[in-house]
């Protein structure tokens, strides 16, 4: 099988998981602190990317949202970085962000360093991610948050869930 063929996007997912409650300070009583999470699937594998944004009113529309991911999807992961590079500058710069930061997550965990006596293990634990304060726009000084990179936690969390196949 062709290594491009292997390592194609096979899943996009967008979660939106409101901001912890150590985090408050949105600039205004209708404004809604979320970390929009991303993660890029290549059969088993996957990349994860962050952003953080202030939601207005009831929420976001993640559909409306992340539509700009639909120029990756079905690429492959050389692909994906090609065409993000070349789409990007109609993004925002959060969003570029957090698409190239998931593409090389994915490509470490696809194309791990090579060591002596390295060998690959399939069950890996779940990765939690530090925020700090500083990525929440009008967040305040109060203690970090921890987001749990597991789809189950993540589900359970969300306020919002988009999938693009």
């Amino acid at each position: 099988m062709d290594i491009e063929q292997h390592h194609k996007l096979t899943r996009i997912e967008l979660f939106a998981v409101p901001a912890s409650a150590a985090i408050h300070g949105s600039t205004a009583d209708c404004e809604k602190p979320l970390y929009i999470i991303l993660k890029l699937s290549c059969q088993r594998d996957c990349g994860w990317g962050l952003c953080s944004i202030l939601a207005e009113g009831k929420g976001v529309d993640l559909v409306r949202w992340g539509n700009f991911l639909r120029c990756i999807r079905q690429c492959s992961l050389s692909e994906a970085v090609g065409v993000t590079q070349v789409t990007s500058q109609s993004w925002q710069p959060s969003q570029f962000a957090m698409v190239q930061t998931a593409l090389q997550d994915l490509q470490a965990t696809l194309y791990p360093p090579v060591l002596a006596g390295m060998f690959r293990q399939e069950n890996r634990k779940s990765k939690l991610l530090h925020l700090s304060v500083e990525q929440l726009p009008g967040a305040s000084s109060s203690p970090p948050a921890w987001i749990s990179m597991d789809t189950d936690w993540l589900v359970e969390h969300s306020v919002a869930y988009y999938s693009i196949l």
